[in-house]
């Protein structure tokens, strides 16, 4: 493996294991994004993946893995502790 993915996955957090982590939709990481509540990926490895068949077939798969740094976690679990705080007041 090459030392810079290695040292990337050691030290951060893909997207898909931040969501499962914090049990919140991927949309909803998109959306803090978009409003800049929090910070976007520090890191992005696209990967292709060529698939071949002995019948002469032939696969292109492409996907991106964002990777956000680990204390991000914490951010995003205050963010959702302000909001439920936020929609439990009565105004």
């Amino acid at each position: 493996m090459d030392i810079d993915i290695k040292y990337i996955e050691e030290n951060f957090i893909e997207s898909n294991k931040l969501c499962q982590i914090l049990k919140i939709p991927h949309k909803d990481l998109e959306k803090l994004i978009d409003k800049k509540i929090i910070p976007n990926s520090f890191y992005e490895i696209s990967i292709t993946y060529k698939i071949n068949s002995p019948l002469d077939d032939e696969k292109i798969i492409s996907e991106v893995k964002k990777y956000y740094p680990k204390s991000i976690i914490d951010l995003i679990k205050k963010i959702k502790i302000s909001i439920t705080l936020l929609n439990s007041r009565n105004y």
